[in-house]
This record gives structure tokens, C-alpha cells and sequence, in this order.
């Protein structure tokens, strides 16, 4: 039974070869999806995508008796080495060392009962090139075990109007599941695609997936709840089922590692969930998030910003904290949780899979050589999101938070308001204040609410966006690359007084343009200056932000009476959602809405 597929670069992300393999420059190249040696070289494969996370399958599926299995063409030392601590390759323990001298397919078996598992490790392969040779790839499979015929799982995939990042990731699914090797996973998988924005085709989708439109936009919670509903109604038997993004771009091969892992555990961990790492598609070695936790007020990101490509941050990974839910670009849990738990609570968007982690309280796995690359989230709305996150956040706390604070989340209010007017994004801070008082009208509010075409108002309230040939014409200015900053550190409190001493000061509407990148930028880029253009390069699109002096008089205000809204319905509106809640994520509340 394959656990491990050993894979090469060769998907749109793989823009470093470090996420698979290490090697001598020019002493290996890749050829026709193989690796070519030079006699001499050495390949490691003490990677991301490639190494074998053995403390997981000893932990969760008491897996004793590994194979490695092998294709290759030449004259191969191969070694399994124990990467718990060492600094370089040649540090690691060797478990196994034997050779390849016909070439062909070959299988090594070793042990993994000798392994420590209270200390972070893992298992690698290093190749060795005897002579000129070619490598093909190989995996990590389970010896004599007995399989569990009953596993079947189904891949959801929400989608509204990506049809170029489904048909891609769809047309790979396919290709991976046609080749013979992968029989086993192509009779225990089933893909469905929900179609919110009812604008795929049928002949967009591949023989064998199945396509349920939606009459409406419910955003994701309304899509992955029609596939959970869907599923959890099939008369196919499923045990499982995964939620996935439209817009990921993964390497199909983690289908097979999610099916392998989750029938092993099966048994002894009937409620295991099986999660993936988010990387980053603008720095494809970038781990962006990799579970996350939740103190009450506010969601965290585990493992953000570490380098993929060191050897401490995979140890890091390895002993990496459990994390209280898994996001809902890449998520696996078995069918038990749609009848013990519900469905997706009514959010549209941002929060469902927090509040079901919570909920649910579930085991979550997420491991090395589980993740998909993902867009990180800046730049894309120009501030549409920040609606979602804030009333969805206050819901949160009134649903999972024992005693909700109302100084606190009127704390968090203030600070995010703030930031805004110091970013000149007067829409984005109305919208924040909007997200307050939708909440505090209550639970029964929300259940009433038309979110489809709340949506639309959100988005009609933002600031005219134009186009790159528009802000050419208009300005006569150049839209070159746009320097990236590191704004992940806290900014300096007298830049922060500058930036609010602007709105008091005389001036500065005469000084000239400045131009900034919506992503990267932060207060300071509005210090002593006069209108400013904020760009998105992912939409390609921008909008001109002058200073509205008014408008810091104006939040003011509405800051003081939203503290008097606050301290006269808070509490009451605590009360509502969670009164709400059970109806909120049944399957009578979601049958209406299909």
C-alpha cells in the first residue's frame, strides 16, 4: 500500500526545486519527469514534499514494517537517513544502505520499531549515483497490512466563477487518478463540484465528477454545507470527506498521502481529521499558515512566515502544537461529524472552519508533505473581507467564548478603525462599523439576512476601482513593480501620532501623487503626502485615496456612539446567536436555502 509518493517538481508552484530534492548545481537535472545523475552525484530528499513523517503513522496507524519502493535505471547506492536534530546530511543517522545494480523496480523494507517518537524526526532517502543513472521516483509503503475495504471519500469543492483554477486543478486530479499505480485511490475517491456562482459548464468537468449547482450564492459555508448535506444523504458509502478550495493549486499526489493515512488510522482513530499547510503562491517556499488556534477574540496562524526549505523549520513542524482547526482550503474529517455535529454555520464567508473546529473539538492532524499553495489574502478586496472577519469574529466570541468581553471587542474595533483612516480607506471603516451593528441587531437578524445581496451592497459602498490603462491615461504615471515591504512588525507610535497629526495639520493636498502597493504598504507610506493611489497588483486595478480631514471627526463620533450601542445590546446579542446556533447549522435550517 502506497503511503509516500516521492515526487518531483513539475506543478505550477514548484518554483524551487528545494521543496523536493537537494542536489550538487549541475550535478542533476530533471529530464522527461525523471532525474538525471552524473556518476558521483548525490541526491537528498530531506524536503518538504519528500520526506516521510514516520512519527505520525507509528502514532495514529502503529505502522511497524515500511517498504521503500524504488524505479530506477543504473547503478544506485540508496540510504534511509534519520534527520532528529543534525544540521547537515551527513550528521543523520543511516538506517538502511543498500544498492540498486539492475536498475528496474526494487523494494527495500526496513523497520520503524527502533525509532524514537517523543523527539521530532523524520526519515529521508539519499541517493547516490554509482554511475550515470536515472532516478524515476519511488514511495514509502506499508508492509502486510490489512486494508479496510469499507473507506471511501469525497472531495468538495466549492467554487464561485474560478473555472480557470478548477478546470486545472480538475484536469490534474483526472490525469493522476488515470494512471494505473493509482487504481486503488481512483475506486475509493469521488470528487463533486459545488457551483455557486452557476457558471460551470458540464463540459468543463471531467467524466466521473459530479456538479451540483446552487440556485443562489450561499458563499463557502452555503457550498461545502450543500456537499456535506449532499454526501452525508449518498447512498455510496462515503466515510469521509474533504473540503477544498476552487483556487489552490496542489500536487494531486496529496490525495493519495490524505486516502493512505486516513484508512491506516481508521481504526484506532475513527475521528481523526487530516489537514493541509497553506503556502504562499507569491513565495512558493513560504508556509503561510499550517493550522490555527483561536484565544477567544481573535484567530492565529501557526508556523507563518517560516522558509519551507530549511531543515529546522520541517523539525519545527514536526513538533508543532496542535492546532484547534484546520482551514477549509484543504480539510479531511470523517462522515460521523455531519450527523453528530451539523453542518456549516450561515457565515457566507470567513470563519465556518473555526467555528466548526471549535465545535467540534475534533483530533487534527497536519503534517510535512501535506500542504497546497494558496494566494495569501492582501490586495484582493480592497477591504470587503474586513466586514466579514470583524462581524464574523464577534459571533465567534459570543458562540465559543465563556464570558465575551464588550471592552475588548470594542477595543479591537477602535485599533482596526484607526488603522484604517491612517490608510485612508474611509469605505473600509464604515464597513467595520456596519459589521458591529449587524451583529448587535441579533441572531433572528442574521438568520433573515439576504447575504447574496448583502454582498452586492458591501461591494457598491467600496471605492471606484480603475483600471491599469485608466490609471495610466488619468495620472500619466508608470506602474512599475511596486517595492515589498515586511510590514509584519509592530509600527512605531510616533510614526503612528505623524500619521494622525496629518488629519490636523494645514496642507499636504498640494504635494505631489504617491503611488503604493494595497499589499505591503503601511502608515508610514502616508506620511507628508498628498493623494495617494493604492494599486493591487493581483486585480491589476486601483483607486485614489486623498486625505479627508473630516473624516477622522466623523469615525470619532461614530466610535462614541457604537460604544453606547455596545453597552446597551451587547450581551443581549450574545444571548440571540447563541440561542440560534443549533438551528443555524441544521439540515432543516440549510434545506431552505438550497
Amino acid at each position: 500500500m502506497t503511503l509516500f509518493e516521492i515526487t518531483l517538481p513539475g506543478y505550477p508552484a514548484a518554483a524551487t526545486t528545494e521543496l523536493y530534492y537537494r542536489a550538487v548545481p549541475d550535478s542533476v537535472r530533471i529530464e522527461n519527469g525523471a532525474l538525471r545523475l552524473k556518476a558521483g552525484s548525490t541526491v537528498t530528499f530531506d524536503t518538504y514534499f519528500n520526506l516521510f513523517p514516520y512519527r505520525a503513522y507509528r502514532r495514529y496507524a502503529s505502522l511497524e514494517r515500511v517498504g521503500l519502493c524504488l524505479r530506477a535505471e543504473g547503478c544506485l547506492r540508496i540510504r534511509i537517513r534519520h534527520c532528529h536534530g543534525a544540521q547537515r546530511c551527513e550528521e543523520d543517522a543511516v538506517l538502511l544502505e543498500e544498492e540498486m545494480k539492475e536498475g528496474g523496480s526494487q523494494t527495500f523494507p526496513f523497520s520503524l520499531s527502533s525509532l524514537e517518537t517523543k523527539e521530532p524526526g523524520f526519515l529521508y532517502l539519499e541517493v547516490e549515483a554509482v554511475s550515470s543513472a536515472v532516478f524515476s521516483g519511488g514511495s514509502f509503503c506499508a508492509l502486510h497490512i490489512r486494508r479496510l475495504p469499507e473507506f471511501r471519500l469525497a472531495a468538495v469543492i466549492c467554487t464561485y466563477r474560478r473555472e480557470p483554477y478548477l478546470t486545472q486543478n480538475l484536469a490534474q486530479i483526472s490525469e493522476y487518478l488515470s494512471l494505473p499505480e493509482h487504481r486503488w485511490l481512483r475506486e475509493k475517491l469521488d470528487i463533486w463540484v459545488v457551483d455557486n456562482g452557476r457558471t460551470v459548464r458540464a463540459d468543463q468537468i471531467p467524466a466521473g465528477v459530479t456538479l451540483l449547482s446552487s440556485g443562489r450564492n450561499l458563499g463557502g459555508s452555503g457550498g461545502f454545507a450543500r456537499g456535506m448535506w449532499e454526501i452525508g444523504h449518498s447512498a455510496r458509502g462515503y466515510t469521509h470527506f474533504c473540503l477544498m478550495d476552487d483556487d489552490i493549486v496542489l500536487d494531486p499526489g496529496i490525495l493519495l498521502r490524505t486516502a493512505a493515512f486516513l484508512e491506516l488510522s481508521g481504526t484506532r482513530y475513527p475521528d481523526l481529521a487530516l489537514g493541509a499547510a497553506m503556502i504562499s503562491l507569491d513565495r512558493p517556499w513560504e508556509q503561510y499558515e499550517m493550522g490555527g488556534g483561536w484565544d477567544g477574540y481573535r484567530c492565529s496562524s501557526f508556523g507563518q512566515g517560516a522558509d519551507l526549505r530549511r531543515r529546522e523549520t520541517l523539525l519545527q513542524n514536526e513538533q508543532a502544537a496542535s492546532p484547534l482547526f484546520g482551514a477549509w482550503w484543504y480539510l479531511c474529517m470523517p462522515c460521523s461529524f455531519i450527523r453528530r455535529f451539523g453542518l456549516p454555520f450561515p457565515f457566507f464567508v470567513k470563519g465556518d472552519d473555526i467555528d466548526y473546529g471549535l465545535r467540534t473539538a475534533y483530533p487534527l492532524l497536519l503534517m510535512n508533505g501535506m500542504g497546497i499553495w494558496h494566494e495569501d489574502f492582501s490586495g484582493k478586496d480592497f477591504g470587503i473581507s474586513e466586514y466579514y472577519v470583524k462581524r464574523n469574529e464577534l459571533i465567534l466570541c459570543a458562540l465559543h467564548t465563556r464570558r465575551p468581553s464588550l471592552l475588548k471587542n470594542y477595543q479591537k474595533l477602535v485599533f482596526a478603525a484607526g488603522k484604517q483612516l491612517l490608510l485612508r480607506r474611509y469605505a473600509v471603516v464604515r464597513l467595520l462599523l456596519r459589521a458591529y451593528k449587524d451583529f448587535l441587531l441579533g441572531g433572528e437578524a442574521f438568520l433573515e439576512l439576504d447575504q447574496e445581496q448583502q454582498r452586492r451592497e458591501l461591494g457598491a459602498g467600496m471605492p471606484e476601482l480603475l483600471g491599469e490603462k485608466e490609471l495610466v491615461q488619468t495620472f500619466g504615471i508608470s506602474l512599475g513593480a511596486f517595492p515589498v515591504k515586511d510590514c509584519s512588525g509592530k509600527l512605531d507610535w510616533r510614526i503612528r501620532i505623524k500619521a494622525i497629526a496629518a488629519y490636523l495639520l494645514p496642507g499636504s493636498q498640494k504635494r505631489p501623487l504617491r503611488c503604493i502597493e494595497v499589499s505591503s504598504c503601511s502608515p508610514e507610506d502616508f506620511l507628508y503626502s498628498g493623494p495617494v493611489l493604492q494599486y493591487s497588483r493581483k486585480l491589476r486595478a486601483g483607486f485614489l485615496s486623498p486625505l479627508r480631514k473630516r473624516e477622522l471627526w466623523t469615525t470619532a463620533a461614530a466610535l462614541v456612539d457604537m460604544l453606547w450601542q455596545m453597552l446597551l445590546h451587547y450581551q443581549s446579542a450574545c444571548r440571540s446567536f447563541r440561542r440560534i446556533y443549533s438551528k443555524a447549522a441544521s439540515e432543516e435550517y440549510w434545506r431552505g436555502k438550497f
